[in-house]
């Protein structure tokens, strides 16, 4: 199955462009309820601003040019899978000189699927 027709895939790829379109509010929405309470709307507001700042640095650019995503797993064989993942997703954010990713580990929440864990950056 393509990355792009996985549900965790989806998931992770709708985060990543509300987080860059500035909807902060939809994308907390997207999270599970423990992440939820960890990681409030602003605070994802933050952390793009933080993983995109270096860019501001160097190429005085933050503009996004593409959001993509570049891979989703459904962690069968990973060690530290739970028992109601669904999967793993990785996308690209980028601009014209730059790229970074947000990657998240998705689970099925009660017959919704809500991110679990994020990863801001590339690896």
């Amino acid at each position: 199955m393509e990355s792009e027709e996985t549900r965790h895939g989806r998931l992770v790829l709708a985060f990543a462009q509300a987080v860059v379109t500035g909807d902060f509010e939809a994308a907390h929405g997207m999270l599970s309820s423990n992440l939820q309470l960890q990681t409030s709307s602003s605070k994802l507001r933050l952390e793009l601003a933080n993983m995109l700042s270096i860019y501001d640095e160097l190429y005085h650019d933050q503009h996004v040019t593409d959001v993509q995503l570049i891979s989703a797993d459904d962690m069968a064989q990973w060690p530290t899978r739970e028992a109601h993942d669904v999967g793993w997703a990785y996308v690209a954010i980028s601009g014209v000189n730059w790229s970074e990713a947000v990657a998240g580990i998705v689970e099925d929440s009660e017959g919704v699927d809500r991110i679990r864990e994020l990863e801001w950056g590339r690896p």
